[in-house]
């Protein structure tokens, strides 16, 4: 027994070694190995930064001409989503630059506005947006929000001021103060709402694309078995330790040093991180070990995975919510290893949630990896069978 372990350990490391060497001497698995990971991270990071959008650019159709719409138009430019690039005549040629991409929004206040609030009534405004940006149109949003409720608060201690002493001592100021917090992204930022799960899924692609394009090289040259001896688990295992071995420092670099790099929101526990990265590397690398039985050739990698990237960035809800997803949608989510890195990892980056508090997806990845296992030992297994 003592004997048998001894040899099923030497396979271990036969096929660690077999795919060490593999991967270093083979370009394009050294490309999606070790420079893709280091450099998209800093390429995409650098693309969204700064995080915000400022200073769109606004036209204004002032129909009203008056004090108090110029003050509308004044306060909407000095906030800091919104600039304001001139007045338009009509809605007509507002229309027109906006066609032109000359701006990206219109408001337009109509020619009751001063009577309505003359009359202590409330007053309208129009507000179109181009909304083929999200980003641009939350940034309008937010910024008129701000407008409307400080030139309420001025027109209502305007009115306070015109009734007398006795008026203003019965106010008490605005009966309700908002205070918005943003746990885990103080910016708003569009790099540290999205980059996280962007790159989890660049890590999975970039492993699973290596996997399978040493597949790929292995059967274009007829190495069915490229460890001799060792027994198909070995091999599994083997192969899956010396992923982690080159992807457990790779996401340090990608989820510890790039947002210090960039002042992005980033987890500090850097022992629970990385337990919690081990599940997630050993599932995709069984994953990746599953896949590459549909290569053939090595080319054939780029077109199943990079294909595939896109579905797996849409099901792990970053830009879809999973819980109003059809179940069909959220069943094939929960079969990717990315999906759950995405749901805990934010947590623990954004809220500073711990390992316990991440548990269901820890659990998941550990759950897929063991999954992917049973099959990628199935399908080697019946691999060697047939090159016998």
């Amino acid at each position: 027994m003592l004997k048998k372990i001894g040899n099923w350990i030497n396979g271990v490391f036969a096929a660690w070694k077999d795919e060490f060497r593999t991967s270093i001497t083979d370009t394009g698995v050294v490309l999606f190995f070790i420079v893709l990971p280091l450099a998209y991270p800093l390429l995409y990071t650098a693309i969204y930064n700064p995080e915000v959008v400022r200073d769109i650019d606004v036209v204004v159709v002032d129909n009203c001409r008056t004090s108090d719409s110029r003050l509308l138009a004044r306060e909407a430019g000095a906030s800091e989503n919104i600039h304001i690039i001139g007045y338009a005549a009509s809605m007509d040629e507002a229309r027109h630059l906006m066609a032109e991409r000359k701006c990206y929004g219109i408001l337009e206040i109509p020619e009751d506005f001063a009577r309505h609030i003359g009359r202590n009534e409330q007053a309208f405004v129009q507000f179109y947006s181009d909304a083929s940006l999200l980003i641009r149109y939350r940034g309008f949003l937010s910024s008129l929000s701000d407008v409307s409720m400080n030139m309420g608060a001025e027109l209502r201690q305007r009115v306070i001021d015109a009734a007398g002493e006795e008026a203003a001592s019965m106010s008490g100021g605005m009966p309700t103060q908002n205070k918005a917090v943003f746990l885990g992204n103080p910016q708003q930022g569009f790099a540290s709402f999205a980059i996280q799960a962007i790159l989890i899924f660049i890590v999975q692609q970039s492993l699973i694309l290596g996997v399978c394009m040493m597949a790929g090289g292995r059967r274009e040259r007829r190495l069915r078995q490229s460890v001799e001896g060792a027994s198909a688990s070995a091999t599994v295992i083997g192969r899956a330790l010396l992923h982690t071995t080159f992807y457990l420092p790779t996401m340090l670099y990608i989820f510890h040093i790039v947002p210090m790099i960039f002042n992005l929101p980033h987890a500090d526990n850097l022992l629970q991180f990385i337990t919690f990265m081990i599940p997630m590397v050993i599932a995709t690398s069984m994953l990746g070990q599953v896949l590459q039985v549909f290569v053939k050739e090595r080319e054939t990698s780029l077109l199943i995975i990079v294909f595939m990237s896109v579905v797996f960035l849409f099901l792990s809800g970053i830009t879809w919510p999973r819980y109003a997803m059809q179940w069909y949608w959220k069943a094939l989510g929960d079969m990717i290893p990315g999906v759950w890195a995405v749901e805990g990892f934010t947590l623990m980056n954004a809220t500073g949630a711990n390992l316990s508090q991440v548990l269901k997806p820890y659990t998941m990845m550990w759950v897929l990896a063991a999954f992917y296992f049973v099959i990628a030992l199935i399908l080697l297994r019946r691999d060697r069978r047939r090159a016998k």
